[in-house]
């Protein structure tokens, strides 16, 4: 019996840690400028960030440890390679 209780802990704490990761949201600018300086950003879930990172498409600025894309988010985006 204790062991179904603890295993129903975890399957529950598991889905509420996934149910969490689908609300977050970050912020992705697109070029890097100083912390003064006014940029423009889009807000993207988790999961489009994981798959921008794989591919090269995001990183993390030196200067201001923001998320900087490094293609134009407006356009419509297709297949790509995969990066291994």
């Amino acid at each position: 019996m204790r062991r179904l209780f603890v295993g129903v802990c975890v399957i529950c704490l598991s889905l509420a840690a996934i149910g969490y990761s689908f609300s977050r949201q970050f912020e992705i600018y697109e070029e890097d400028l100083t912390q003064g300086e006014f940029a423009f950003f889009e807000g993207v879930s988790e999961r489009i960030l994981v798959s921008d990172a794989t591919f090269g498409g995001v990183f993390i600025s030196e200067k201001t440890g923001r998320f900087i894309s490094t293609y134009d988010r407006s356009q419509p985006r297709g297949r790509e390679a995969c990066p291994t």
